[in-house]
């Protein structure tokens, strides 16, 4: 023993003379916003004595003691029993004021045991605990103890040890104040009850105040604010009004003037943590949990977390005894997170715990939140937070009660302190922690740099067999500032060939049905984005056209149209369907130019409700668990800003988020090169475009395309916590090349240096890959400013008076080459030397693929364009012909894109199908539609494309006889067996029937069974039993249409020879599909129902050849 307590004293005198950089504190977030631990510390074998000397010689102490094995902790000891060897210092942490590098930790009441989890243990061995409610306390003499340590190597060392005392020096207990608390049972909980202890302090959380010799420490038993003398006395405690009176007999002075409705914490759940002013002047203290009684279901939900603010003044009446007053100022709330945020879903409200906090700024603290396996840290802002005692709710529990029921706060008048996520140990959330090892019970907190945390963990002094105390180094992932602008992320390595999966284990035909043409006018938007309810089949469609939302059936092939649902001044620009309930969300544009509203109505048109949203909400999105709907409010324009709207269900609250905050990080934007090329601010040069949220509907994120970068939502806080970089793509790599050229009249993809491409995403989509993480595809269309920075690369030299770079100048002067290719004129560029060093072109003629974190782990580079080159090359870079080129065919005009965003990937839709997620990816310009397999990101492979645009026709007879096929596939929608495509272009609905390789296909019956038609030449076609290839099917007494499974049931119609015929009777109506030719229809009579004749049916309309228009 005296050997090892020389070794104890040298390595403190070690760790006094370290110089004060001993351990490195990052100064800001890590730069790809994810977290990671750098250091872990633990507490030497310490036993109890160390701290509390005068215990020993007890019997309690000789108990645990005789409990060793080889004087070390039993290694199998039970999860009811503690160890002398293992204290637990982490119920609170502070930095040390007096000493550089140096940390203040403190204890809680002492090793105590729930004697209900005893009882679950071993209910013979802890026979007495059984039916008794309370805890038992190992040591009950024990004294909660203050450690002053440091962080050296891997171990915490302790300097000194203070226990805290009443003003006559002697040992305050842990034991129980009041019948309110918990019940004091000697070790095992066995015998009768403890005396209660007025004296007694569950203590929690400790900081010191500066400028003086004091320390704050809360409490959780009445519960109290302390005021302790760096020398371990109790100065003052700080109660409830009805509290004090029930601690008269204290041996320190009492005062009750915390609000009364505080001692109704639940067990347990008293203040927990603190926030004490750099300056000394006030101290912020939290409840540990949402109050009100666990037997009272009305508080089941409830997450209203109650703090109170004190001022720290000194005593006028200069007594010595107590130097220091706490008064009291007022109380506000903040809401724990819904049980959602977290990742494991046996959490309740009430098991949402704040166990930790640390003064950030004036009005704001950073707070450790934590629940069932998770820890989570949040900036509080208080600033705009309701003063409780203002409001009817401060001295009851009506607005737990309240909030309980499902009534927000702010529905209720009251607006509860700002949060926003800075930082989590769930490896796979945002702003997660990659390497984190720690318990859950992290209790104690001190913020060291904007980037970097200290935690401790509380040990419960080795109940559940737990290891020593230890703390953690956090490199932050988010800053703690709140708001965060990560990194620029590198580009993905570009494939090589076009990697294509096995057509005979992953093949897919996409094969063609009908299509609805809404009008014959070119580019008229009547279709635009879809969205597909399955449960009643119906398609909705935002129609820019008629500015509607219209709905329509999908039981027939093509799709009919069943309504329309019109909002009087408004644009309808994008529609979301509610997959659990049909509720539908619609993006109103004002066509005065003001702010825009969310409407939400039913599939019938019926409106639920309306709300005020920002300028030109452009894409809505409703999360997947239907609790929020987000929508990207582009604002477009230099005057006009861009927000992003979230309404959350639940509450019933909405909010605009402006980008306002972000404009105190333009320097950090303007770094990672963030495009902000018309005001230079976020606030009005920010753009969002389209949304996806994340699989725990937590996030939404959100593409800024113009801006070619990703802002993240914490949709529970309401709050844009980062705005993500996208890379941009180095055209000289192989795997990466481009045409850019839309003069040289072949094609030639190939690479060129000093290129690059930028993203400038338009849709985003996500998915969960095999690897089980969250990824986030994006479409790379490019999209440009107009005359803010488009220019052809072989005019900047003559229009901009700038020098090319030689490397550069041979290529741009050459309009086969880089001289006709759209470029930004304001990247790249070199003022200095007034020299264009790099090009930027817009898009990056691919899709990518990130996760969470905003790494990129794939891109498409330069398959696109191969793909369209190998399988479509009369059409390689061609659009469909409008405006001048009405009169011209696709195939006029080839390759008349390539200088200008190639084939354009403007859509995406996701299919899961079993273990497999495929993309489809729609293409603006060459109206392609291509599959990839993206399960694995990081072995993405080609699997097929389609297309159903007649190429050999001028634009303007394939309107006039409205057979255009989609153009322009800007809205996809899919399930298991139906691509459905909107074609904004051409106004059409279009579907695709997927057939994948292996998939059964019904053989053909022998002759006689199945009901044949009544007339006409028939065609034999594959059947499912629920579908068709065909338009139309019978089968005995029914009809079907291709791939609409429930027209007919499966019963009915399984085993039955599908069989199209040429003549339709007039049992549906009938629509000519774009290749009606294909099916050498001579002439189609269409019949309306007349009253109750036996007949029934009578000509109404009879038309030859071909090209109709659907009739009303």
């Amino acid at each position: 023993p005296a050997i090892l307590d020389m070794v104890r004293s040298m390595i403190l005198l070690f760790a006094l003379l370290l110089p004060v950089f001993s351990q490195d504190f990052p100064a800001s977030h890590a730069d790809n916003c994810r977290s990671s631990v750098l250091n872990t510390f633990s507490l030497p074998p310490t036993s109890y004595v160390e701290l509390n000397p005068f215990l020993a010689g007890t019997s309690d102490i000789a108990a645990l003691q005789a409990q060793l094995v080889g004087g070390a902790c039993d290694p199998d000891r039970d999860a009811g029993a503690v160890c002398v060897l293992l204290p637990a210092l982490g119920s609170g942490l502070s930095k040390d004021l007096n000493v550089e590098g140096g940390f203040v930790g403190i204890t809680d009441r002492g090793p105590n045991q729930d004697c209900g989890d005893l009882c679950a243990v071993d209910p013979v061995k802890y026979a007495e605990a059984c039916g008794k409610t309370g805890k038992g306390f190992p040591v009950k003499d024990f004294s909660p103890t203050i450690a002053k340590f440091t962080l050296v190597g891997s171990e915490m060392v302790v300097s000194e040890y203070l226990h805290l005392k009443d003003l006559a020096g002697n040992p305050i207990s842990g034991i129980s104040n009041t019948p309110a608390d918990d019940v004091p049972y000697a070790a095992g909980c066995v015998g009768e009850p403890l005396p209660l202890d007025p004296n007694g302090l569950d203590t929690e959380d400790i900081h010191q105040i500066p400028g003086t010799s004091f320390y704050a420490i809360v409490d959780e038993y009445s519960p109290s604010i302390a005021l302790v003398h760096s020398d371990g006395r109790v100065f003052g405690r700080y109660v409830p009004e009805s509290v004090a009176p029930l601690l008269a007999s204290a041996t320190y002075p009492i005062t009750g003037n915390l609000p009364d409705v505080l001692k109704n914490r639940r067990n347990n759940r008293g203040i927990e943590n603190l926030v004490v002013s750099d300056d000394g002047t006030y101290l912020v203290a939290l409840v540990q949990s949402p109050m009100g009684p666990t037997s009272d279901p009305d508080f089941d939900n409830n997450r209203v977390t109650r703090a109170v603010r004190m001022n720290i003044v000194a005593n006028p009446a200069g007594d010595a005894d107590v130097p220091l007053l706490l008064e009291y100022v007022g109380m506000f709330m903040l809401e724990a997170s819904p049980v959602e945020a977290y990742y494991r879903d046996t959490n309740r409200p009430r098991d949402m715990k704040y166990s930790a906090a640390y003064y950030h700024g004036p009005t704001s603290f950073v707070a450790l939140e934590r629940a069932s396996s998770e820890v989570k840290l949040f900036l509080v802002d208080f600033s705009e937070a309701t003063r409780l005692d203002d409001t009817q709710y401060f001295d009851n529990l009506e607005l737990e009660r309240q909030t309980g029921a499902g009534a927000s706060p702010m529905s209720l008048g009251v607006t509860p302190a700002k949060k926003s996520l800075i930082w989590d140990s769930y490896n796979m959330a945002l702003a997660g922690t990659d390497n984190w090892d720690g318990s859950s019970k992290q209790e104690g907190l001190a913020v060291m740099t904007e980037g970097a945390v200290v935690m401790m963990d509380d040990n419960d002094f080795g109940l559940e067999n737990s290891g020593p105390v230890q703390a953690r180094i956090v490199q932050l992932g988010r800053s703690a500032n709140g708001i965060t602008v990560c990194g620029r992320p590198a580009a993905p390595a570009p494939p090589q060939g076009i990697p294509t999966v096995d057509p005979n284990a992953m093949g897919m035909t996409l094969v063609a049905r009908e299509s609805l043409q809404l009008t014959k006018t070119p580019d008229a938007s009547a279709v635009e984005v879809l969205d597909f309810y399955s449960p009643e089949n119906i398609l909705m469609a935002a129609n820019s056209m008629n500015g509607s939302g219209d709905a329509y059936s999908t039981t027939s092939d093509p799709v009919t149209f069943v309504d329309t649902i019109d909002f009087e001044g408004f644009i309808v620009n994008s529609v979301s369907v509610c997959q659990m309930d049909g509720r539908v969300a619609l993006a109103l544009q004002d066509q005065n130019g003001g702010p825009g509203q969310i409407a939400i109505t039913t599939t019938a048109g019926e409106l639920v409700s309306r709300f005020p949203a920002g300028f030109l909400p452009d894409a809505v999105k409703f999360s997947h668990d239907c609790r929020f709907v987000v929508a990207a409010c582009e604002g477009e324009g230099a005057d006009v800003p861009g927000s992003i709207f979230v309404h959350e269900f639940k509450s019933n609250m909405s909010f605009n988020l402006p980008f306002t905050p972000y404009n105190a990080l333009v320097d950090r934007l303007n770094e990672v090169r963030v495009r902000m090329l018309q005001t230079g601010t976020p606030e009005f040069d920010f753009e969002p475009e389209y949304v996806a949220f994340t699989a725990d509907d937590n996030f939404a994120f959100i593409t800024l395309q113009e801006n070619n970068a990703i802002a993240v939502v914490d949709v529970n806080e309401k709050v844009i916590t980062e705005i993500k970089p996208i890379f941009f793509k180095d055209h000289s790599l192989a795997g990466n090349g481009l045409d850019a050229s839309d003069r040289d009249n072949t094609i030639n993809i190939r690479t060129y240096p000093r290129l690059f491409g930028m993203p400038i995403p338009d849709a985003i989509d996500s998915y969960i890959g095999k690897d089980g993480r969250n990824y986030f595809v994006i479409a790379n269309e490019g999209d440009d400013l107009g005359d803010v920075e488009e220019i052809q690369a072989g005019n900047i030299e003559a229009d901009l008076g700038r020098t090319m770079h030689p490397d550069l100048k041979p290529l741009t002067d050459d309009n086969a080459l880089l001289g006709r290719l759209r470029v930004s004129f304001p990247m790249g560029f070199n003022a200095d030397t007034n020299t264009q060093e790099e090009l930027y072109a817009f898009g990056a003629r691919s899709f990518s693929i990130f996760g969470i974190d905003g790494v990129f782990v794939y891109d498409s580079g330069d398959i696109l364009e191969q793909i369209t080159a190998r399988d479509y090359p009369e059409i390689f870079n061609a659009q469909f012909p409008i405006e001048d080129a009405l009169d011209e065919t696709m195939e006029d005009l080839f390759d008349n894109r390539s200088d200008n965003k190639g084939p354009e990937p403007e859509s995406l839709a996701i299919l899961k199908r079993g273990n497999e997620t495929f993309v489809f990816v729609g293409c603006e310009r060459s109206s392609i539609i291509m599959v990839f397999e993206i399960s694995d990101p990081t072995n993405v492979k080609f699997v097929t494309s389609a297309k159903n645009t007649i190429t050999n026709e001028s634009g303007r007879v394939l309107f006039e006889t409205a057979r255009t096929g989609d153009a322009d596939p800007e809205g996809l929608a899919v399930t298991e067996s139906i691509l459905w495509v909107g074609g904004a272009v051409t106004s059409t609905i279009s579907s695709y029937e997927i057939q994948f390789a292996g998939d059964e296909v019904s053989p053909t019956p022998p002759p006689g069974s199945g009901e044949v038609p009544p007339s006409g030449d028939l065609i034999e076609c594959s059947n499912t039993g629920t579908s068709c290839s065909c338009g139309m099917a019978r089968f005995e007494n029914c009809l079907i249409g291709s791939g609409t499974p429930g027209f007919c049931t499966k019963s009915v119609c399984e085993g039955y020879a599908c069989l199209c015929p040429t003549y339709f009777d007039a049992t549906n109506p009938i629509y000519v599909p774009a290749n009606a030719s294909s099916y050498n229809i001579i002439e189609i009579q269409y019949y309306a129902q007349t009253g109750d004749e036996a007949d029934g049916l009578v000509p109404c309309a009879s038309v030859r050849g071909g090209g109709l228009t659907p009739p009303e």
